[in-house]
Parts: structure tokens; sequence; C-alpha cells
């Protein structure tokens, strides 16, 4: 005989599989889909410029940079953005929702003005070492004399 607990027990592990599929799973995608598309690029650019020798030093510095950075940065905006607009009354539910409601909007506005200002500011010049590689045979002659 089963007893209730344990269907009780299936009834809460299947609804919080469920719950993981529906709300988790579909952030977390676009959340991986964004930080690829950020961070490959970002990390290619800054080892671009340093020289072969200095490879694992600007790595480590990129790292530590997006380590901190991740860590501090929407910790800091999301204080103090949703202070300003309400979430400091924690008992007051509606004053909450807004406060974190504007603090999210304002990460996205600071990520969107990120992308902007890249787009806009980033030279499209390849690295030294790019160009040589895909300079003609005759290019490559004439450099070597």
């Amino acid at each position: 005989m089963v007893r209730p607990r344990r269907w009780w027990a299936l009834g809460v592990l299947a609804t919080a599989q469920f719950m993981v599929l529906v709300d988790v799973l579909p952030a977390s995608l676009v959340a991986a889909t964004g930080m690829s598309l950020a961070y490959v690029p970002a990390l290619m650019s800054a080892m671009a410029g340093a020289p072969p020798e200095q490879a694992g030093l600007a790595s480590g510095i990129v790292n530590t940079t997006y380590q901190v950075g991740s860590a501090l940065g929407p910790a800091a905006a999301l204080t103090a953005l949703a202070a300003s607009r309400g979430a400091d009354r924690p008992g007051d539910l509606p004053a909450l929702t807004e406060g974190f409601g504007s603090a999210f909007l304002g990460a996205a506005a600071i990520a969107a003005t990120g992308a902007l200002a890249t787009a806009l500011l980033m030279k499209g010049n390849r690295p030294p070492a790019a160009a040589a590689v895909q300079a003609s045979p005759a290019e490559s002659e004439h450099a070597r004399t």
C-alpha cells in the first residue's frame, strides 16, 4: 500500500521539476546566449593586442575583471536602483516589485548603452598577425626583401 506522504512528496517533486522547466530554463538559456555573445568577442578583442609572451597575463586579467565585474556590478546597480524606487520597504510588496522592476530596466539600459558605445567606438582594424596571414604571396615576398 502506498502511503499518502509518498504521493505528496512525488507531487511536490514533479511540480518543482515542471516549474524549473517553465520558469528557470528559458531565462537561463537567454542569459547563456547573451553571455556567450558578449564574453567571447570581448576576450578575443582583449587578447588580440597582447604579445604572445604575455597572453597568459592578459587572459588572467580579463578573466579576473569579468569575475569581479559580474559579482559587484549587478549587486551595486540593483541595490542603488531598487532602493531608489521603493525596494527598501520589504513589507510593501508593490513597492518592492516596482523597485526591482526599475532596477532591471536600469541594468538593461546600462547594457544597451555599453553595446551602442561598443558598436560606435570600436575600430575595425585587424591585428598585424591577421593582416600578414591574409596578404597575397607577392606582397609577402615583397615585404621580405
